[in-house]
């Protein structure tokens, strides 16, 4: 809440001090480029609403905030993404299995969902991904074997434990690792 305000205040100054000297006109879109680089879920928001998936996704990702790629898996249904083929292509699958699984404490189980949905939906012949694939798989399946699994609930452990196995599956499906 305080981020939020403190997002608005300097909101509003910015735009009193460019309202000073701004043409007539100038001051809506002035406030609207404001609002997308004080808050990029303003942008992403607008992208999801128009089912824009891979750019709502990309920008999230690209800003490398977990908690933001978090929020964003929570506006958009899960099943709307993960189609035959997937929506979001592999490079963001792989970048959004990484986010996800780097800290699955928090959201466990909105991030265990959307890692499982990813992991399925990756493509270890991806020649273009081969070479990271590998490395951020090992990270996303350290990262599942370091949980606390007597903390989780049942069916919670149990995701997490199958999650962790498709993990592993996939990784002994991509190239050999170093």
């Amino acid at each position: 809440k305080r981020d939020v305000e403190r997002k608005r205040a300097a909101l509003e100054a910015l735009v009193a001090g460019a309202g000073a000297g701004a043409p007539t006109g100038q001051g809506a879109s002035s406030i609207s480029a404001l609002e997308k680089r004080l808050d990029p879920k303003t942008e992403i928001r607008r992208l999801v609403h128009e089912e824009r998936f891979q750019e709502a996704f990309n920008k999230a990702l690209t800003l490398s905030e977990v908690g933001v790629v978090t929020w964003l898996c929570k506006q958009v249904d899960v099943n709307r993404i993960f189609v035959s083929p997937p929506v979001l292509n592999q490079a963001l699958l792989l970048s959004l299995t990484q986010q996800l699984g780097a800290d699955l404490l928090s959201d466990t189980k909105v991030k265990l969902e959307w890692v499982r949905q990813a992991v399925l939906a990756l493509d270890p012949q991806d020649a273009m991904m081969a070479v990271h694939m590998g490395p951020i798989l090992e990270q996303v399946y350290g990262g599942l074997k370091r949980m606390d699994l007597s903390q989780l609930d049942a069916a919670l452990r149990s995701e997490a434990v199958l999650v962790a196995h498709l993990v592993n599956s996939m990784l002994s499906s991509c190239s050999p690792r170093a």
